[in-house]
């Protein structure tokens, strides 16, 4: 059983899919538990057959919500429960105890944990509950370590990962030349596509620092096209002065679903080197 707040369009709610699709695909039953009624990936399991449930959370903490929580283990017995993100975790590791599901998994996908003391403290008083932790970058690890004190043997890291067939797609030349335009982009220019929504806590600078450490501008003509809602629009232009300081350009950005995924195809075709990063969004080491 898979347990996180919603099926909305966000990372961990994506991951959490593709985790169900490819435990299904292994053999296993699947289920996802849910509490807040956003459904954007729930074609993905309808599709493969992946049976989902919503109880609703109706406040940030409901009793009643706890109950029907405990109720709906105690009804379907998992053999395990894998909890995303940090207000799931904690519930899977109290509620879960409770209803004594054999085997939870608490899987933490940022920092933040370190940042408030409130989740410091829930985190050090609540680890043990879990049969171990999983984080998605090397720094969550160290910060669960020296922030919680949670030992190191307990947490385990497993990168985030993409199925590039799930991207593969026959597309025009044209079409992609109309994309390029349509950015201001030239057909031979690099185009560094910078995904997530435009937020300080994404640390997209990381990213753009490397490009110019790289001295990629130098080579090519780069153009930094963000594929993502504005969620900061001092952060944008703070990213964008830095593009060009370095001379890279801001080519323009991807808003619909589909153009984001036509870059990434493109990406791929040219057979473009994929550079991935260890560390979390949020921290800088």
């Amino acid at each position: 059983m898979l347990f996180i707040d919603s099926l909305g369009s966000g990372g961990a709610q994506r991951q959490i899919v593709e985790l169900a699709r490819g435990l299904k695909n292994r053999g296993h039953a699947v289920r996802v538990v849910m509490y807040h009624e956003l459904y954007h990936f729930a074609p993905m399991l309808i599709e493969n057959d992946i049976a989902y449930d919503c109880l609703r959370k109706r406040s940030a903490f409901d009793p009643l919500f706890l109950f029907d929580l405990f109720r709906y283990l105690r009804r379907h017995r998992p053999h395990a429960l894998v909890a995303f993100l940090n207000v799931p975790g904690l519930w899977a590791k109290l509620i879960g105890r409770l209803a004594r599901v054999p085997v939870i998994i608490n899987s933490t996908r940022s920092t933040v944990i370190g940042d408030l003391r409130v989740w410091r403290v829930l985190e050090r008083l609540t680890w043990r509950l879990a049969t171990c932790a999983v984080v998605n970058a090397k720094s969550i690890k160290t910060v669960l370590q020296t922030t919680a004190r949670v030992p190191a043997e307990h947490i385990h890291v497993i990168p985030n990962g993409v199925d590039p067939a799930r991207f593969e797609v026959d597309l025009d030349p044209s079409e992609v030349l109309a994309m390029r335009t349509s950015l201001g982009a030239s057909a031979g220019s690099m185009l560094v596509l910078v995904v997530g929504r435009v937020y300080a806590m994404k640390n997209h600078r990381c990213l753009i620092e490397a490009v110019i450490r790289a001295k990629l501008a130098e080579q090519f003509d780069v153009h930094l096209v963000f594929a993502g809602k504005v969620h900061d629009q001092v952060v944008r232009d703070d990213l964008g002065t830095l593009a060009e300081s370095g001379g890279a350009r801001t080519a323009g950005a991807l808003s619909r679903p589909n153009r984001g995924r036509r870059a990434l195809v493109e990406n791929r075709r040219c057979e473009r080197t994929t550079v991935f990063s260890g560390r979390s969004a949020q921290r800088r080491h």
